[in-house]
């Protein structure tokens, strides 16, 4: 019978919200998010931070046209 490779991840970082472990005989990034656990190829854990770095910018950009827009209102008295 063959034998399969047992997971055994370890912590390559400890952050403030998550924890990234990769398991080396599984090949999968274990991304720990508090009670949440995503198992992800390489591949798949490259493109969600990509995907997570876009939806960053794009929000701070949302933000920072909000807060200019609001910041240029006058009001006219008579």
């Amino acid at each position: 019978m063959e034998q399969r490779p047992t997971c055994q991840p370890e912590t390559v970082f400890l952050g403030n919200s998550c924890d990234i472990q990769y398991c080396f005989d599984c090949k999968m990034i274990h991304l720990n998010l508090g009670a949440v656990t995503l198992r992800l190829s390489r591949h798949q854990f490259q493109e969600f931070m990509d995907d997570l770095t876009k939806g960053s910018a794009k929000l701070r950009q949302k933000e920072l046209n909000t807060a200019n827009f609001l910041n240029n209102i006058s009001t006219l008295h008579s």
